[in-house]
């Protein structure tokens, strides 16, 4: 039969077990919660890197559709400004040919004088309505470059982000500095909810959304 003072020293010893095993678990924890930090910021890094390259490839696409469209448009103001040119040659040369048909000197003179004066006036006219066409041509500016739409945000943005994106979606602006998708990725970065700071993400979500 065990003593008293046996049944102390097992019941110590069973405490220290237990202290034992419960700092190994807290390690053990400490342990997975450091590899899920380490691994969202990897897909946090990865999501940036992979975003911006789609956003710079999305960039110089736009910029060359906006330049082949300059080029069609500036042709089509070259075209129309040759016919105009060729119209008002031809004007003129019906009123020189009437104007050589009248026998009076003078009169031949005056009227060949305002048939210049009208050719030349048509050219002004339609070098500055060509000038006003270039004017008017479409270009393109660096907010149009950064600026994205819904789609394109969903396609560049992680899976596992896109629901969250749709929730705060109104509020992702552009800006001269980054685009939507890059706005959104700073503010959320991949990884965030899901993780052990995911309380924090909610409150930032609730509050985006007010």
């Amino acid at each position: 039969m065990r003593t008293l003072a046996q049944a102390k020293a097992d019941r110590r010893e069973l405490w220290r077990d237990i202290k034992r095993q419960h700092r190994r678990e807290a390690k053990e924890k400490l342990a997975g919660l450091r590899a899920e930090i380490r691994a969202a910021r990897e897909r946090r890094k990865g999501a940036l890197v992979s975003a911006k390259e789609r956003c710079r490839a999305e960039r110089i696409a736009a910029r060359e559709r906006v330049r082949a469209l300059r080029l069609r448009v500036l042709e089509d103001l070259k075209a129309t400004v040759r016919a105009e040119r060729l119209a008002a040659r031809q004007s003129c040369t019906v009123r020189l040919g009437e104007a050589r048909g009248i026998k009076d000197e003078i009169q031949r003179a005056r009227a060949a004088l305002l048939a210049e004066r009208k050719y030349q006036a048509d050219l002004r006219r339609i070098e500055a309505a060509h000038r006003q066409r270039r004017r008017e041509a479409p270009g393109i500016t660096r907010l149009e470059r950064q600026g994205e739409s819904d789609d394109e945000v969903r396609a560049n943005v992680p899976p596992d982000l896109v629901a969250l994106f749709e929730r705060v979606k109104r509020s992702i602006k552009a800006s001269p500095r980054m685009s939507r998708t890059e706005a959104f990725l700073i503010m959320f970065p991949a990884g965030l909810c899901g993780s052990p700071r995911a309380s924090r993400c909610d409150r930032e979500v609730g509050g985006t959304g007010r």
